[in-house]
């Protein structure tokens, strides 16, 4: 038996669960190398798992390749919005760290 899922409702949720604090605000963390690239891709995170370490430190925290991220991250806010499409993800502004965040 399979169960029907209210995917509006189910969107509705993650938005306003993403909205409940910075600390719950998605972020998208990319490599310095990849900061200007015009499409990003791959897994987000919540701010609350990354703010305060250091890119090492996210990289243990999320389980990434030592190293990964030497050089630096930058950390995006991800804004999402529901439109006619569905949800829209963008990136709205960046803070690139050398150390913490």
């Amino acid at each position: 038996m399979r169960t029907k899922f209210d995917e509006r409702l189910l969107k509705a949720m993650a938005l306003a669960k993403w909205r409940i604090g910075p600390a719950e605000s998605l972020v998208k963390v990319v490599p310095h190398a990849r900061t200007g690239a015009a499409v990003v891709t791959g897994y987000v995170t919540k701010l609350k798992f990354v703010a305060g370490r250091t890119p090492e430190g996210m990289e243990r925290t999320l389980g990434l390749r030592r190293s990964e991220w030497a050089e630096g991250a930058s950390v995006f806010v991800v804004r999402a919005t529901t439109g006619l499409g569905g949800v829209r993800i963008t990136m709205a502004h960046a803070v690139s760290r050398r150390g913490a965040v």
